[in-house]
């Protein structure tokens, strides 16, 4: 994105081009995610039933649902950034290059806090650790949104970054713990699926609200419809199976990783 703004200035042919063909892409990739959701509506699938299979329990189905849409907003929000990075460097009078390490600021955290955030979920509970993440981010893009220099943006991004890792592994983990192991795998490949969708249209989104209105503005979108999934989140949770928690116990956590990698595929899946 940064060669091409530099190979094509603004308001060049090739330019224009280049963004209608990254707007068609998203409206295309935004058409298909409404069909899917509309085909579904009429024609629901069979429910997702939890181990105990009650028909008390049944809104595991619409739980899925939620948790879905929790990883699609949080893969808009890593991918946001990349698109907008020569007008952040523009805005707050940094190098293109410095920008660039926001990327970094969400990517690392993101990575290094899913180990302990992973044993947190089991202490607590995961839909309730989900959520937190979920309020969190939210805040770091409101926070991005109005961020006075670069360091304060930097900071927004390494929590986003934090809040995020607690979100997508933890969701696998709810799918896996609730739904049975004939029904699994189709509930594990809608979860990849919304976060597929999040990463395709969260660079075409952030592109277009860039250009239009500013970066600051992608900030807001994104940070709005987070707004959103989180009244989503309390409503769907409301009712949603007690979940079994192992309690507090920061002495389990090495034991509990040693056992897993006891196992010669961990470190493959790993």
């Amino acid at each position: 994105c940064i060669e091409l703004r530099e190979l094509f200035p603004k308001g060049s042919d090739p330019r224009n081009a280049l963004k209608m063909w990254h707007f068609m892409l998203g409206l295309s990739v935004l058409v298909l995610v409404a069909i899917r959701v509309v085909a579904r509506l009429l024609r629901p699938a069979p429910p997702i039933l939890p181990f105990s299979k009650s028909p008390s329990k049944a809104p595991m189905n619409r739980e899925l649902f939620v948790i879905a849409l929790i990883v699609f907003v949080t893969s808009l929000f890593t991918r946001s950034v990349d698109p907008v990075v020569p007008l952040i460097a523009d805005g707050l009078t940094v190098q293109v290059g410095t920008a660039a390490l926001l990327s970094t600021a969400f990517a690392l955290p993101y990575a290094l806090v899913q180990p302990p955030l992973g044993a947190l979920a089991d202490m607590m509970s995961k839909t309730r650790l989900m959520s937190i993440c979920l309020v969190l981010l939210v805040l770091s893009a409101f926070v991005s949104a109005t961020a006075p220099n670069f360091t304060v943006l930097f900071a927004s991004r390494v929590v986003a970054g934090i809040a995020s890792g607690g979100i997508f592994p933890t969701s696998l983990a709810t799918a896996g713990d609730r739904i049975p192991m004939a029904r699994r795998q189709v509930a594990i490949s809608r979860l990849l699926a919304a976060t597929m969708t999040g990463n395709l249209l969260g660079a075409s989104i952030a592109g277009i609200v860039g250009d239009l209105a500013g970066w600051r503005a992608v900030f807001l979108v994104v940070g709005g419809l987070g707004v959103l999934v989180v009244i989503a989140a309390i409503v769907g949770f409301r009712n949603s199976p007690k979940e079994r928690m192992t309690g507090f116990d920061l002495s389990s956590i090495g034991p509990n990783y040693r056992a897993i990698f006891r196992n010669p595929l961990a470190k493959i899946c790993f």
